[in-house]
């Protein structure tokens, strides 16, 4: 027999479901400003990268977010409609831009996206009911999650080309990345655990 649920259950469940789609889609809006800066670079050491390196520990600290608040169900949601979001926002900008559609590049840089923040979400997921999350440990794993993601993201998009160019680059970016990954497991520490 189905239970019914009181006043106060039913508030928290409407409350879950808003607080759900409100972390949902700022998860997508911080996606497509990271697939909209990957178009803008600057200079580094004579090395050009993206403005998108600055904020891809925000994706990672984000589903952390809705790990730690809404639960894993919705954390996993979050992922697959990133993922389509993504996608369709590369494909987008490839064709605004007039780049040439190859699909090598689409399957690779997805597969990246979704098993970076899968891995991360495994990860944090882990932590959370095993242990009191340290700061050390979330640090790691953001950083663990962006080096993931940028070593498949280099070797999807550079064709396996390793060159001086492509670790002293990957360097760079890890080390900004790192920094950035800092300050999200300090505010991600001070977020209260919500519902599961």
């Amino acid at each position: 027999m189905k239970k019914r649920l009181t006043k106060r259950e039913k508030e928290i469940n409407e409350e879950v479901k808003s607080l759900s789609f409100s972390y949902i889609f700022l998860y997508v809006a911080t996606i497509i400003l990271y697939v909209s800066l990957n178009s803008f670079t600057f200079y580094v050491f004579d090395m050009k990268f993206s403005y998108n390196i600055f904020i891809l520990p925000f994706v990672f600290f984000l589903i952390d977010v809705i790990l730690k608040e809404v639960g894993y169900k919705v954390g996993i949601k979050a992922i697959f409609v990133g993922l389509f979001i993504f996608i369709l926002m590369n494909y987008l900008i490839d064709t605004i831009f007039g780049l040439d559609f190859n699909l090598y590049k689409y399957l690779g840089v997805a597969f990246t996206f979704f098993i970076s923040n899968f891995v991360n979400l495994l990860i944090y997921n882990f932590m959370l009911y095993n242990f009191k999350t340290p700061l050390m440990l979330v640090i790691l794993t953001l950083v663990f999650s962006c080096l993931i993601y940028n070593m498949f993201y280099y070797i999807v998009t550079l064709e396996l080309n390793f060159s001086t160019f492509f670790w002293s680059s990957y360097l760079v970016v890890a080390g900004i990345e790192t920094l950035l990954s800092c300050i999200c497991a300090i505010v991600l520490n001070l977020v209260e655990r919500g519902v599961d």
